[in-house]
């Protein structure tokens, strides 16, 4: 073999090695790019796995959540329902369920509607502690004056003589005449007596015996007995006659609106 033969297949070995390492780089690349497809897709495939845990995470705190509040609704729903208290024995349990009235009665349910008839009903109940309520006269006035407040005439008259007589609240005669008068304003027969007589005896407002006169005969001309009896009174103490009776009624209709009263 010539050099020049010699050389040629020299340069043909170099040439197929070089081919060679050229593939087995390929092959390495290749595999290695391979490899990591195959991380990524592993990465991927964890990151998704963990994405549906978090999912289920949070999927199961908002279920345990939403159970809880049922179960506390429930559980409050029934304490009020029984009127009990898990922190009270049970003897003061059971005194709690007879003095808790039930949140179906419906009387309740209108008078916490503002229905003035029904708030009536509540405080009478209070009052005399019937019909499933514990006597409580000072929750009797409150019911009374939210009545009365929302135009009641009867609970006006109640709560009058609740403070005339210091029942289940203060004595205190100008806010019993307050709500006498209240009652009178609605041309209420016993409401006008009830101011008559204080405007003669001086109760609460300064003594005015034609003012006096004046609510006690409207009291009258409504066949309210104790209004005619009381004229009959204020005519033999202060020499009153029949026909001058109506002239200082009249007076004294002028100027009632701009009574100021001792309130």
């Amino acid at each position: 073999m010539n050099q020049t033969e010699k050389q040629d297949t020299l340069k043909d070995i170099v040439n197929r090695e070089s081919a060679a390492s050229e593939e087995v780089k390929q092959n390495d690349i290749a595999a290695l790019r391979a490899k990591i497809d195959t991380d990524r897709r592993e990465i991927e495939r964890l990151k998704d796995l963990n994405r549906k845990k978090k999912r289920t995470i949070i999927v199961l705190s908002v279920f345990l959540g939403l159970f809880a509040a049922v179960i506390a609704a429930m559980l409050i729903n029934f304490l009020t329902y029984t009127g009990t208290n898990p922190n009270e024995n049970t003897s003061t349990q059971t005194e709690s369920v007879s003095q808790t009235p039930q949140s179906t009665d419906p009387v309740l349910d209108k008078a916490n509607n503002n229905d003035p008839q029904a708030q009536l009903s509540v405080a009478l109940r209070y009052f005399s502690g019937t019909d499933g309520f514990t006597q409580d006269k000072q929750q009797a006035v409150e019911w009374f004056i939210r009545s009365a407040n929302n135009g009641n005439t009867k609970a006006m008259l109640l709560l009058g003589d609740c403070y005339t007589q210091g029942d289940g609240t203060e004595k205190d005669t100008r806010n019993a005449f307050k709500y006498y008068f209240m009652a009178a304003r609605q041309d209420d027969k016993e409401g006008l007596y009830k101011v008559g007589k204080a405007y003669y005896y001086g109760t609460a407002v300064d003594k005015n015996t034609e003012k006096a006169l004046f609510y006690l005969n409207k009291s009258a001309s409504q066949g309210y007995d104790p209004a005619a009896k009381l004229i009959e009174i204020i005519k033999q103490d202060v020499s009153v006659q029949p026909s001058s009776t109506q002239n200082q009624t009249s007076s004294a209709s002028a100027g009632t609106e701009s009574t100021t009263t001792k309130q």
